[in-house]
């Protein structure tokens, strides 16, 4: 009689248990206790979609942390956690420093703080605690602005000689810095990081030429005036070559396409094929600069290319604050339909993380002063603005004109060159950094 007893007993233990396993429809009730995902979000429902978070499962190391580091000075002592778990009877936040806890649900936005250990404990559907998982959640936020502009003087002076006129273009994985002197012969000086620089003899270049219009277009260095063309693969030696029309200099490559300017005309030079043939004689729009531009080809977000031609001086020496931008070099646009920034010529302009960039320059007065000499456009020459104050210069880069932009090929390093001031020419060498793409780096 006892051992039938003992013999009921013992099936109505496992009966229980294995009620427990079933739902009231005969399903069986997952033991999986596994977090699957998990965001943040303010108070206010703002939500961190740059940051990814990982959910490590292994056993005794469960935990839940930040791969990207939450955005500068974000608050972390009242975030709204969203937690996603395959199947959950329920789900625990414990504050250690507080031993608050908290029963999560989605429907609620009770804000958690995590400046201390915070615990997520979720028991599993079958309400079997013994696989329950508790997570522990680490969070990093970053220190420092990553939107933050380092600029870094590399080099106080490349060259010792009078010079008359300087061009700098990122190419064949460098900067070449291409100086005319004050006997009209052109050399070239070469680096990798701007700091160390070497001295180079140029073979079969036309030291006559304007240097300011040497392009590059794909693997190559064009420079053209008249009817002749040069061309050079290291920027070192160069190969003249004959071509079918004058053209004053280069304006720009666009698309494995050189565009020319000749009079008050604009050439196009197609560099896939052997011959060189300038074709098309499109009208240049009135009131275009003719000397003293800032020229940059820029890649929009949607990926599209346009050339920006920023101020300057027209055909009658009236001081331009226009920004003409073509994809094609057939229709043009000036963006500037009102006064954005102050007349100005001798600009540089480059594209830097999705902004055009607008350094340097001098009008009637002179030198732009301190106020005005630095201008940015986030919409790619729509509207311009003063820099963020976390994009500031500082002082010892004084206003200067004529100086020389360029950015290497993987657009995280800025480099400036050069330039002249009222002393002459500057002959240094800065970069700039945004700071996320100097960690970037680092990893």
């Amino acid at each position: 009689m006892l051992k039938n007893k003992i013999l009921f007993t013992a099936l109505i233990a496992v009966s229980v248990v294995f009620s427990a396993c079933i739902n009231t429809d005969g399903v069986e009730l997952s033991s999986n206790a596994n977090v699957i995902s998990f965001s943040l979000k303010t108070g206010t429902s703002a939500t961190f979609p740059s940051t990814t978070f990982k959910i490590d499962t292994t056993k005794n190391n469960e935990s839940i942390y930040s791969v990207d580091s939450l955005p500068y000075l974000t608050r972390i002592d009242s975030l709204v956690p969203v937690i996603g778990t395959s199947s959950a009877s329920e789900i625990k936040i414990i504050v250690l420093a507080t031993a608050d806890t908290l029963t999560y649900s989605s429907t609620k936005t009770d804000t958690i703080d995590f400046s201390d250990t915070v615990k997520i404990t979720v028991v599993p559907q079958n309400k079997d605690r013994k696989k329950a998982k508790t997570f522990k959640v680490v969070l990093k936020v970053h220190q420092a602005d990553p939107n933050l502009y380092v600029w870094t003087p590399q080099k106080s002076e490349i060259y010792s000689e009078n010079s008359i006129a300087e061009k700098m273009i990122f190419f064949n994985n460098g900067l070449n810095l291409f100086v005319k002197n004050s006997s009209n012969v052109v050399k070239l000086y070469t680096s990798e990081n701007g700091k160390n620089w070497s001295e180079k003899t140029l073979t079969g270049f036309p030291n006559d030429f304007d240097i300011k219009y040497i392009t590059k277009n794909a693997d190559k260095l064009y420079i053209a005036e008249n009817k002749k063309v040069y061309v050079s693969s290291d920027g070192i030696s160069w190969t003249e070559h004959s071509a079918n029309k004058d053209a004053n200099h280069i304006l720009f490559a666009l698309n494995n396409t050189i565009f020319g300017v000749s009079g008050n005309t604009l050439l196009m030079l197609d560099t896939t094929q052997t011959e060189f043939l300038w074709s098309r004689d499109l009208d240049l729009p009135l009131k275009f600069p003719v000397e003293g531009e800032g020229i940059c080809v820029a890649t929009a977000t949607a990926g599209n290319e346009r050339a920006y031609i920023i101020g300057g001086k027209d055909v009658d020496g009236n001081l331009l604050n226009s920004v003409w931008s073509t994809e094609n070099g057939v229709h043009w646009a000036n963006l500037a339909s009102k006064n954005l920034f102050s007349v100005r010529q001798d600009v540089a302009v480059m594209q830097y993380d999705n902004l055009l960039l607008l350094f340097g320059g001098r009008d009637n007065s002179g030198v732009l002063g301190l106020s005005d000499y630095f201008v940015i456009s986030p919409d790619y020459g729509v509207s311009w603005r003063t820099p963020y104050d976390n994009m500031a210069m500082p002082l010892d880069l004084m206003p200067r004109f004529a100086c020389q932009f360029a950015v290497n090929d993987n657009k995280t390093i800025i480099y400036l060159v050069g330039g002249q001031n009222d002393s002459g020419f500057v002959k240094d060498a800065w970069t700039g950094v945004r700071n996320e793409h100097l960690w970037e780096n680092a990893e």
